[in-house]
């Protein structure tokens, strides 16, 4: 979980080729903990208010590449993100499609990211 963490913030700004879903969903959790982890020290600490604000800053421009991976590995375009400007219709749509399974030939977007004979939905 954390390998796949570490390997979405070093392609921070790659945004062409593709990304498996159990790397994303991994690097997203992963993500996830280390922000509830922050709330929770800024509520008692007021210095962890400014670390949180930074890590959620910072860490928003990775993620933002790795959706874009992620759309194309289910043969879809980056402008699909723009349903996350649509409150909460648009983040439950778009969350349902990071979900989506991958196209499993190459696509206009790169070649298959699993390794060979790898079973996936």
């Amino acid at each position: 979980m954390v390998g796949a963490y570490i390997q979405l913030l070093k392609d921070w700004k790659n945004v062409g080729g593709r990304m498996r879903r159990d790397k994303f969903w991994e690097a997203f959790a992963c993500n996830v903990f280390i922000l509830i982890l922050l709330a929770m020290f800024s509520y008692r600490l007021e210095f962890f208010q400014w670390v949180y604000a930074v890590y959620y800053v910072i860490s928003f421009i990775p993620f933002i590449t790795a959706a874009i991976r992620r759309l194309h590995d289910s043969d879809k375009s980056a402008w699909w993100l723009l349903l996350g400007v649509v409150f909460f219709v648009g983040w439950v749509i778009l969350a349902v499609m990071l979900c989506w399974a991958s196209n499993p030939e190459e696509n206009k977007y790169g070649a298959n990211p699993y390794e060979p004979g790898y079973y996936h939905l």
